[in-house]
């Protein structure tokens, strides 16, 4: 028996088949309201590929740390930080794009007035370091009508930017344990206002009892002392008293003796002044013995130079021009040992040599050579 189905009944069926998948469809995506509540925002910056961008690697560092370095060697040359762009992994600096900044950078590379030039830094933890990657962007305003643009010029300033990023290692490389004994602990820096009175009163404990045990210790030696001064009082009360005598005697001939023993070494000092006889001295004025002869003039008070003090001016003659200049030459020696000058094996070097003095150079060990300058008998350093 066949069975004849109603094309109409069939249209039907169909048309409920299809708004069920639609109803569907509609179920699983996300509806929109009014409101647009439901839309996904957009948390940051999409996120960049550094693979062929000028990049290096820093290992063993932090993010804080290599993110200071770069703001600091960014602000020390002028350039300024664009905070509203800039992350927690990102760091975005720019300056005016002035065609002497430019010129330098690439010499056919110029930019219309009132552009600005932004390098975008961007750090990436990779776990054993830091990886640092830069870029380069042109950005001109609008001008005429036309929205703004932002040109990448990465390529052209590919050397600069890798010039700059080897600065950036070596400032990492040379501050980098100041960096870390000046970081923060994980745990953050302790304020001294929230620390509890405890540690102070558990310290004070023990101080307490110590002054206690040093308290209770003085006493001790004390006690020897006290009776020190009253045996004397009771020797003077009763002669008979001999168990107070030992310990005055002990007392006295521990600390006094020894200075007493070395005072009779003087004694013979004082002595012999006191002991000058004044009739000798009598004697001799009456006995008034004959004068000695006045001693020999100009030839016996003829001074003699040597070599520590100065020739007189009087004793530079030409006949002795080399002497003189010998002299002259350990004057000048003389002159750098007393400002602390260790002369080397080599001695001094006659510099220059004129009619009036001579100008030498003593070289020193472990120090700076001195310059000196011999003159009318008197050395003086020139430097």
């Amino acid at each position: 028996m066949r069975l004849e189905v109603n094309p109409r009944l069939k249209a039907v069926t169909c048309c409920i088949a299809i708004s069920s998948l639609l109803l569907s469809a509609c179920a699983s995506g996300p509806i929109a309201s009014s409101g647009g509540s439901a839309q996904p925002t957009v948390t940051g910056p999409a996120p960049i590929d550094t693979t062929y961008l000028p990049r290096l690697m820093l290992p063993g560092a932090t993010l804080s740390e290599v993110k200071s370095l770069a703001m600091g060697a960014a602000r020390s040359r002028g350039w300024s930080i664009r905070y509203a762009d800039s992350t927690n992994d990102r760091l975005v600096v720019g300056r005016p794009a002035e065609p002497s900044v430019m010129a330098l950078a690439t010499p056919r590379l110029s930019a219309a007035p009132g552009s600005t030039l932004e390098v975008t830094t961007l750090f990436k933890d990779s776990g054993g370091g830091i990886e640092v990657a830069t870029l380069a962007e042109l950005v001109t305003p609008s001008q005429a009508g036309r929205p703004a643009t932002r040109t990448d010029y990465t390529d052209p300033l590919r050397d600069a930017l890798m010039q700059s990023l080897d600065s950036l290692r070596e400032r990492w490389m040379r501050d980098r344990e100041r960096l870390a004994r000046a970081a923060p602990p994980p745990e953050g820096w302790k304020s001294a206002w929230d620390e509890s009175p405890a540690p102070p009163d558990a310290a004070s404990a023990p101080s307490a009892v110590n002054t206690q045990a040093a308290q209770a210790a003085s006493p001790a030696p004390a006690a020897p002392t006290a009776p020190a001064q009253t045996p004397p009082a009771a020797s003077r009360t009763n002669a008979g008293t001999t168990p107070a005598m030992p310990a005055p005697t002990w007392a006295d001939s521990s600390v006094p003796r020894p200075t007493y023993t070395r005072r009779p070494a003087s004694e013979p000092r004082y002595s012999t002044p006191g002991a000058a006889p004044v009739v000798d001295a009598s004697s001799n004025l009456n006995a008034r013995p004959m004068p000695e002869p006045a001693p020999m003039p100009a030839t016996l008070n003829t001074p003699r130079d040597n070599m520590v003090s100065l020739p007189r001016a009087d004793a530079v003659n030409p006949p002795t021009a080399t002497g003189s200049r010998m002299l002259w030459s350990a004057n000048a020696e003389q002159y750098a040992r007393q400002r602390g000058c260790q002369v080397a094996g080599s001695g001094s070097q006659l510099i220059e040599s004129r009619q009036d003095g001579e100008v030498y150079k003593v070289p020193c060990q472990g120090s700076d050579s001195f310059l000196i300058r011999c003159q009318g008998g008197i050395c003086q350093g020139l430097l």
